[in-house]
């Protein structure tokens, strides 16, 4: 070979060389792959937008995601091209009350609203109800999100109701047995309520935990400092019947009937005074509220603020606050009843009252800034259930109302996924876009950092993998 041929042989040998050790895009093969490309990706971990990101979906699952280039894909795959259009995770309500009430329409409009995740924190009806419904959404037999469930309400002596929903227990005997009985049943969470003191919310506590279950508290004789130091997992409500009379000088406390205030029962009975008189006490830079706070940091309580069901009882004097959650998306006879009947819990409010509640909602949304600002913990629901509470409107609102008090829209995305499903046990499983998460994805066409509001322009839903259309899942309207 002459020295001219030798060189040229060399030279080949390095192109190629070089050519190898480029970056070569990555041949995938999979079974049925969903491709989604060039889109603007928001995934959920408090990460600004990824702009042409793709996402690839095997099945169920997540399995890559990156650029456009770094893929080649088989020909069977299904590519969708999502230029201009923003992917988020799907949303996680973790308060929602599963009703026997036209439910399987319910839950497919969730879906149509991008909730593909739902926690119900308290069995309504008992509990048989819950668990076919869980069981039936598992199987695919209904369409609609994912469900988890508590099982009945685990309630104080003093409340000794035999209501549905409600277990009400007087000795430890008794609610170590409940608890039992509840976890063998199969639910996935504990709840506890209003009624329930401090000793025997410890051995609900202590009795779910060693087998591995969570506690949710619906809150009032026991303070939330005193739950978080016995180590409650969740804590729900934020305003009435929230961190309110703790966060009260101790010698002032006895003016609060129950010793807390104000209850979610029996709000007809309440009055404007209390409102005023809290007002005037509460000190959000006090030492109660700080040693809340440390407690909640300290033991990683979450918090659950159902600002959208308070607002619809403040405001439940204002029509035009029941018509902005658009009742019409909600089964026929819950929306006729809705606007037949004036809003149960306020029935014998005064104009005064009304006055008095609503001038003290902005500390409620302060006390939930605060938490925001110091770290604790926080997750969207709704308490679907109570009257006015759109089912997927109502979430919505929720989130708008959590950027109305302060609260960054990234980080309110974050709670409305991640943070969600962190709550209820399956933060490595879902509520963020990331490889081996389950495919929940909502597909959008304007952006929610401009507006919050735009996480309503949803054009697809992905659950489970699956492309869903909102116009098909709408039950209403």
């Amino acid at each position: 070979m002459s020295i001219r041929n030798h060189k040229i042989h060399v030279i080949i040998i390095i192109i190629f060389f070089l050519i190898s050790c480029t970056d070569q895009p990555e041949s995938l093969e999979g079974e049925k792959l969903l491709v989604l490309e060039d889109a603007s990706l928001i995934d959920g971990t408090g990460a600004s937008i990824h702009e042409g990101a793709t996402i690839i979906i095997e099945g169920d699952k997540i399995i890559r995601v990156g650029k456009k280039d770094d893929y080649l894909f088989p020909k069977d795959a299904t590519i969708l091209n999502l230029k201009n259009r923003f992917v988020i995770p799907g949303f996680v309500n973790v308060h929602f009350h599963v009703t026997p009430e036209s439910w399987k329409e319910v839950m497919s409009t969730l879906l149509a609203f991008g909730i593909t995740t739902i926690r119900n924190p308290g069995a309504v009806t008992g509990g048989k109800f819950e668990l076919e419904v869980r069981s039936k959404l598992s199987s695919g037999e209904v369409i609609g999100p994912r469900m988890l469930t508590a099982g009945c309400l685990i309630n104080g002596p003093s409340f000794l109701d035999n209501r549905d929903g409600f277990c009400p227990q007087i000795s430890e005997k008794e609610i170590r047995q409940e608890v039992r009985n509840q976890i063998q049943q199969g639910f996935d969470f504990i709840k506890v309520y209003a009624h329930l003191p401090l000793n025997l919310l410890a051995i609900v506590i202590e009795e779910a935990h060693s087998h591995g279950i969570q506690v949710i508290g619906h809150l009032g004789k026991t303070s939330w400092t005193d739950a978080a130091q016995n180590d409650i997992d969740v804590i729900s409500h934020s305003a009435l019947g929230g961190p309110t009379w703790e966060l009260v000088p101790i010698d002032q406390r006895e003016v609060f009937k129950n010793n807390y205030f104000p209850p979610v029962t029996g709000l007809e009975n309440y009055n404007a005074s209390k409102f005023r008189f809290w007002r005037d006490l509460v000190k959000l830079d006090g030492p109660e509220m700080n040693k809340l706070i440390s407690t909640l940091l300290d033991k990683r309580v979450f918090i659950d603020p159902n600002f959208v069901v308070f607002e619809a009882i403040i405001w439940s004097d204002d029509l035009n606050v029941r018509e902005r959650l658009e009742p019409d998306y909600a089964p026929e006879s819950m929306r006729n009843r809705w606007r037949k009947n004036v809003y149960p819990n306020t029935t014998n409010w005064t104009e005064t009252d009304f006055k008095e509640a609503k001038a003290t909602w902005p500390i409620f949304m302060e006390i939930i800034r605060i938490f925001y600002e110091r770290g604790v913990p926080l997750a969207a629901g709704t308490d679907f259930g109570t009257p006015w509470i759109t089912p997927g409107v109502a979430f919505h609102r929720e989130l708008e109302l959590l950027v109305a008090a302060g609260i960054p829209m990234l980080d309110v995305l974050s709670i409305a996924t991640k943070n969600g499903a962190e709550m209820i046990g399956l933060k490595d499983e879902l509520g963020t876009i990331e490889k081996g998460k389950m495919a929940d994805l909502i597909i959008l066409t304007k952006d929610p950092f401009k507006d919050i509001r735009n996480t309503r322009s949803i054009e697809t839903v992905i659950k489970n993998g699956k492309i869903l259309q909102p116009d098909t899942l709408l039950a209403y309207k």
